[in-house]
């Protein structure tokens, strides 16, 4: 099958016929478009029909995935930046927009890419009709205006604060460093954005960044479950404590993200049963999130909900609600 979307862009994916037995015992032949990229199924409202389907509606508005790519570099040339963007085409694909602050490194690579695509496309019609698809648009937020970009902003000061905190005592080699920005970058990625499926009986399986990138969530090799650090004996032990340093920091900081406090005069929202939350427990490796499904709340004599009981993979637990945080499905995601 062929698809065009709204920039003429030509996708081809691929189709089968399938038989499919209904609520009612009868099979019917549908005809299947394949996506090997998609975690999530979806079917024709006529299909369900006809398949005696149950439906439910639901919500789920996600303004934004947030993935997060960090980079090493050695200076903040225009030369520096354009090698920096040609590594992470390389790995991650030919974007068509890029949105930046007015940095001077920022502004003299899109002036020079800006040369290059008006010289090649005024020199071969081939290339110019190459250009039409590939072309990267730079679009700038205002001058002296950081809160413009407010989506990426907040990544970055994550990131930063956390990062300075657990290098700060120690001088690292360039490897090193790199090692330790792509780890970090790994944890930003795992964290979990929405329930695969709204149906309560289906397994944890959660939606993160790491799905947009690879098509499967994040994981991390396996570690000691306890590994001492003193004395170090080696430079990789500096930067797995580094990483577990990174982790136990802004692992509670993101959880307190996901449960804002109001104001008393305000009311909070109640868990309700079939969500799915994270659990706030103390020892967890990185990039490792527990998560349950609530499946009975004990709201008290004023209606607030403040003790659930939750399935997990292994066990029914018993906790209260300020021991676990909501996904944040319709909400920002920092």
């Amino acid at each position: 099958m062929s698809c065009r979307s709204a920039e003429d862009t030509q996708v081809l994916l691929g189709t089968a016929l399938a038989k499919i037995k209904s609520v009612d015992g009868n099979w019917h032949t549908c005809r299947l478009l394949v996506d090997p990229g998609s975690q999530v199924n979806f079917i024709t409202d006529s299909l369900a029909n006809k398949l005696g389907l149950s439906k439910q509606r639901s919500r789920m508005p996600i303004s934004g995935v947030e993935a997060i790519h960090l980079e090493l570099v050695t200076d903040l040339t225009t030369e520096s930046f354009i090698a920096t963007l040609d590594r992470f085409i390389a790995r991650r694909g030919l974007p068509q927009c890029i949105y930046s602050d007015r940095g001077t490194n920022f502004v003299g690579a899109a002036r020079k890419l800006k040369e290059l695509y008006e010289f090649l496309a005024h020199n071969s019609d081939s290339i110019n009709n190459h250009l039409s698809y590939s072309g990267i648009e730079w679009s700038f937020i205002p001058p002296a205006s950081p809160h413009f970009g407010g989506l990426w902003e907040a990544a970055v000061k994550s990131t930063k604060r956390h990062l300075l905190t657990v290098t700060q005592d120690h001088a690292l080699t360039f490897e090193e460093f790199y090692t330790l920005l792509t780890r970090i970058e790994a944890v930003l990625n795992s964290r979990p954005l929405c329930s695969i499926s709204n149906d309560p009986s289906d397994n944890l399986d959660y939606l993160t960044p790491g799905h947009f990138i690879i098509g499967a969530p994040l994981l991390a090799r396996p570690e000691d479950e306890e590994i001492k650090f003193f004395p170090l004996k080696t430079r990789w032990e500096l930067i797995s404590k580094a990483v577990r340093h990174f982790w136990k920091r802004w692992y509670h900081e993101y959880l307190h993200t996901l449960t804002p406090r109001k104001k008393w005069i305000l009311g909070q929202d109640n868990l309700k049963e079939g969500s799915l939350v994270i659990l706030h427990e103390p020892a967890t490796r990185p990039q490792e999130w527990k998560l349950a499904r609530v499946v009975e709340v004990v709201p008290g004599a004023d209606g607030v909900v403040r003790v659930v009981r939750l399935r997990t993979a292994n066990n029914i637990l018993v906790r209260p609600v300020h021991k676990v945080s909501p996904l944040p499905c319709g909400a920002d995601f920092y």
